[in-house]
């Protein structure tokens, strides 16, 4: 999945890049950075599950 499906996907979900870099304990800059270019195998992971534990936050609040 390229980087524009995953701004997709946050934009979808109304997630901010702050959720993403607080759940991966980085600056939202440092999130930002790297999706300048295609991330790689294992931050694309971490994201996704970053992504995964804030979609259930939000539907357990």
């Amino acid at each position: 999945m390229s980087n524009s499906e995953l701004r997709a996907e946050l934009k979808a979900a109304k997630i901010a890049y702050w959720r993403i870099a607080d759940k991966l304990g980085v600056h939202e800059n440092t999130i930002i950075r790297k999706m300048r270019h295609e991330l790689s195998e294992a931050d694309r992971k971490a994201f996704y599950a970053a992504i995964a534990e804030i979609k259930a936050e939000k539907k357990t609040a």
